[in-house]
């Protein structure tokens, strides 16, 4: 009897094992993964970071992820940040982001300490290039975008993505009810909301860059009156006519340095919900 159950057990378990596997072929075929690439994934999983919230906690958002422009510098961003122990939040730009399979990867073998937000579709706005991709867009022609985006990132990233980042930091408010339909919980943009940026690399109205004191002395500001600061942050200010400025990229590591010294927690978006 023993024997039989023991042997209906295991059958169990590797019929479970290979419709996982099956599942993961499927959901890849299209991205041109092989079945190896899916064992290493299903059987490596990565180790996450222990949460520790406190009465002075980051966010590291960072934005514009995106399939070909700086992707190199998006991923560096994400290794010194993981190096530090910080999880990150990434607003990914959905389109052809596929294409860019090193990048997703990467991000992917590491998802247990990286949020993927939704950075709108393709961040331009076709009928106003001075807009944002959603400040003037109807319910339904911001579902249409919005969900998407979202089937694509799910698919890649094998998670509920719940948070959504507009460009330019502007929606209106029928991407507003858009996002509620999609089961969106988390908008990061700019104002009063406790998900809006309080810090930031880059003075874009000014066109002037900031150096890490300066975002750190907004933070501080930040934790007079909360314990939450959300930084926000793009591959491209560290950069100088485009190419990679290793002296500016200093600031943004001495960032992670000195929040680290005193003892500023990293989480993200999804982290406050636990």
């Amino acid at each position: 009897m023993q024997i039989k159950f023991l042997s209906v057990t295991i059958i169990i378990i590797v019929l479970s094992l290979i419709s996982t596997i099956a599942l993961f072929v499927v959901q890849n075929a299209i991205s041109g993964e092989t079945n190896i690439d899916i064992f290493r994934k299903i059987t490596s999983p990565c180790e996450s970071f222990k949460i520790n919230k406190s009465n002075k906690t980051a966010i590291l958002r960072i934005d514009d992820i995106q399939a070909s422009w700086h992707d190199d510098i998006s991923k560096k961003m994400v290794e010194d940040a993981l190096s530090h122990q910080a999880p990150t939040v990434l607003g990914i730009i959905p389109i052809d982001i596929e294409s860019n399979k090193k990048l997703y990867s990467y991000l992917r073998d590491n998802r247990c300490n990286i949020e993927i937000a939704q950075h709108g579709w393709d961040h331009r706005n076709n009928k106003d290039r001075s807009l944002g991709e959603f400040e003037t867009l109807s319910e339904e022609e911001a579902y249409n975008y919005i969900i998407k985006g979202k089937k694509i990132l799910e698919r890649l990233f094998y998670e509920p993505v719940i948070s959504f980042i507009p460009p330019n930091n502007i929606y209106s408010s029928g991407t507003a009810n858009a996002l509620g339909k999609a089961k969106f919980t988390i908008i990061s943009s700019e104002g009063d909301s406790p998900f809006d940026y309080h810090a930031s690399m880059y003075d874009y109205p000014n066109n002037i860059f900031k150096s890490a004191d300066a975002v750190i002395g907004e933070c501080e500001e930040r934790f007079k009156e909360n314990d939450l600061c959300v930084i926000m942050l793009h591959p491209q200010e560290f950069t100088t006519n485009d190419i990679f400025d290793s002296v500016k990229y200093e600031e943004y590591l001495k960032i992670l340095d000195e929040l680290s010294k005193r003892n500023v927690s990293f989480i993200r978006f999804k982290d406050l919900a636990l």
